[in-house]
């Protein structure tokens, strides 16, 4: 072998031993550790409940031990990603298990909620669980009230902007996510129109509103066609001055 081939194999080598390291440390290095811990808790935590109400039983999610889990696990993995997207889940199961009765402190619960999936977006290096934090700050941000609903439509006009991209992600995470929240990636954009749409409708702009949930009725004319005309007829009522006030006194007068 001339020096010429031997100075050609040596890079070569070093390279291959390189990619081989990087691929060990891939798998077994402490955030392969932290994902493989993430996903046996996420497992338990996304295991349906069969039985009845009257059993007691209750889905994964709901179980305070399982949410602890996920709790400590996010406080013993510091600054990894697993941490990141365990936080998202976190996040996900508070803002469907606990309500503040004051309405202001609710408010600043779910503000400092949103203001969490916003960090984790933009420093999270994982696309999966970038897109998760986005989809779950906009669920946070949405108020059926007088909120300013602001923030919810940015959140959304920034999700809709990549819609392609929230379509076609296959990460693992985020496939379970959007599973586990029952909104398949086709429904992902009819479903924040419409929310968009009622977000609207609640700030009382009511022609953008009636504007807004007719493109989802042209757009996609099979997504939830009951939800869209029902939508559409409640517009048009509040355009014509009706109120929920208005109802219940009607309601008594006959």
């Amino acid at each position: 072998m001339n020096q010429c081939t031997k100075m050609t194999i040596v890079p070569v080598l070093i390279l291959a031993g390189l990619w081989f390291m990087h691929g060990y440390f891939k798998t077994t290095g402490p955030e392969a550790t932290a994902d493989r811990e993430l996903a046996r808790i996420l497992k338990v935590v996304e295991t349906p409940a069969y039985a009845t109400e009257d059993e007691g039983e209750t889905a994964g999610w709901c179980e305070p031990a399982n949410r602890v889990a996920l709790a400590n696990f996010i406080t013993e993995n510091p600054g990894t990603e697993a941490a990141n997207c365990a936080e998202v889940w976190s996040i996900f199961m508070e803002e469907h298990l606990e309500r503040n009765p004051s309405v202001t402190e609710e408010r600043q619960r779910r503000a400092k909620l949103a203001e969490r999936l916003r960090v984790i977006a933009q420093t999270s290096t994982r696309p999966g669980t970038v897109k998760m934090a986005r989809l779950q700050r906009a669920a946070v941000l949405f108020a059926e009230d007088e909120s300013d609903h602001g923030a919810f439509q940015e959140q959304v006009a920034e999700i809709l902007n990549h819609i392609k991209e929230y379509e076609t992600e296959k990460d693992v995470e985020y496939r379970r996510y959007l599973r586990f929240t029952g909104v398949p990636r086709p429904e992902i954009e009819p479903n924040f129109r419409f929310l968009a749409a009622d977000e609207e409708m609640y700030a009382h702009q009511l022609d953008r509103a009636l504007e807004m949930t007719r493109v989802v009725k042209d757009k996609f004319p099979d997504w939830k066609r009951q939800s869209v005309d029902s939508q559409i007829e409640m517009i048009g009522l509040y355009k014509r001055g009706w109120t929920p006030e208005n109802s219940v006194r009607m309601a008594s007068r006959n």
